[in-house]
């Protein structure tokens, strides 16, 4: 497996499995490895009974980089992280809405500031641990469907990925971790992050109440009729039906959705049709590497969440808008397209907020935002 590639790779590392992997594949290819992990979260005043675990996971990178005897620096972008994830998340949930952290501050903070950072110790290229493929410089899914992250990176800027290194994108999340423990990798048997890193064990909801003022009001049934109180509409996602609170005869209750004016939550019993949605008006969407035509129609497929099939869609209507007053224009800006999406089969729980990323067969070929619910 050894070889002799010329060059230096910076690998962003956090003390997990994947990215612990990913710099002994690429130490074992030739190149010469340093680490970088960012520290994106101030845990200082985190619940000392309930802290968040990112707080050790330094450490973790201190001990791989030991055993692959390569140099390693920590980076503190603690700032920049709230300012452009943490602020936006709390924002879009003020608003009631599902924004994707994960999204945010891989193109805000891992693509672009540690990027950054990366570049300034003479990289030859930049690489992590995420299960994507980087085929002459496009973006295509891991070669492991069930844990192919490429969902995450669409709003990456695709210039940068003439430097991007996926050394796991054509192995399988079994493979990684027979390999891990095979060369004695500190943490072939740690457990993947699950949810947001500084969340930490608490439920989202409470660290939640942390950042937004609670502020009661009522769950709603289609009728009219109050069944109950909540502690905040921001707290629930439309299709929820878990941590309600709603008991009572009868089949479990569902999130139908939210009106954040007067702040209540409609809910009803089993599924309805008012939870399905066959088209979707996005913004802030970004295309891989090519402009797409405005007057064209696109037949693609779609994933609406990480983790979920392919949707076939029809996508149209793409617009240049500007950013600040959403009026036309004449040239490319970085997230200032707008299009219209129609699903082949309505689509359940969507929410504003969240992110709709677009694939011709492996390839990814950008995504947005959904910004309204049409029909």
């Amino acid at each position: 497996m050894s070889g002799s590639h010329a060059g230096t790779v910076v690998v962003a590392m956090s003390g997990g499995v994947d990215s612990s992997v990913a710099a002994w594949l690429l130490k074992e290819q030739g190149y010469e490895v340093i680490g970088l992990y960012a520290e994106c979260w101030d845990h200082s005043s985190e619940d000392p009974e309930r802290p968040c675990t990112a707080g050790d996971d330094y450490q973790d990178v201190a001990y791989t980089a030991a055993v692959l005897d390569i140099p390693y620096f920590r980076v503190n972008l603690v700032d920049a992280y709230r300012r452009q994830v943490f602020a936006h998340l709390l924002a879009g949930y003020a608003r009631g809405h599902a924004p994707n952290p994960d999204i945010l501050c891989n193109r805000y903070i891992k693509f672009h500031d540690l990027y950054q950072h990366a570049s300034g110790l003479d990289m030859t290229y930049f690489a992590t641990g995420h299960y994507a493929r980087n085929v002459d410089g496009q973006l295509y899914k891991g070669v492991d469907q069930n844990k192919d992250q490429s969902y995450f990176l669409y709003a990456v800027n695709p210039q940068v990925f003439a430097q991007v290194l996926f050394p796991l994108g054509e192995m399988s999340k079994t493979e990684v971790r027979s390999l891990a423990r095979k060369v004695g990798l500190p943490a072939a048997d740690k457990p993947d992050s699950m949810g947001i890193c500084f969340v930490g064990q608490h439920k989202f909801a409470q660290f939640l109440s942390r950042y937004l003022p609670a502020k009661s009001g009522d769950f709603v049934d289609l009728s009219g009729h109050v069944v109950g109180q909540h502690q905040g509409a921001h707290l629930y996602t439309i299709g929820q039906r878990r941590g309600l609170g709603l008991g009572g005869p009868g089949e479990r209750w569902y999130v139908v959705a939210k009106d954040m004016a007067r702040n209540q939550v409609l809910v009803h019993r089993g599924a309805h049709p008012q939870m399905f949605t066959t088209t979707v008006q996005i913004h802030e969407s970004r295309f891989m590497g090519w402009v797409p035509h405005s007057h064209a129609t696109y037949q693609w497929c779609a994933k609406i969440r990480h983790g979920g099939g392919d949707q076939r869609c029809m996508v149209k209507n793409i617009r240049l808008v500007s950013p600040s007053t959403g009026a036309p224009q004449q040239s490319a800006e970085e997230g200032a397209y707008e299009a219209e999406v129609t699903f082949a089969q309505p689509q359940q729980a969507l929410s504003v907020g969240q992110s709709v990323v677009f694939y011709e067969d492996q390839r990814c070929m950008g995504g947005g935002v959904i910004m309204a619910l049409i029909a």
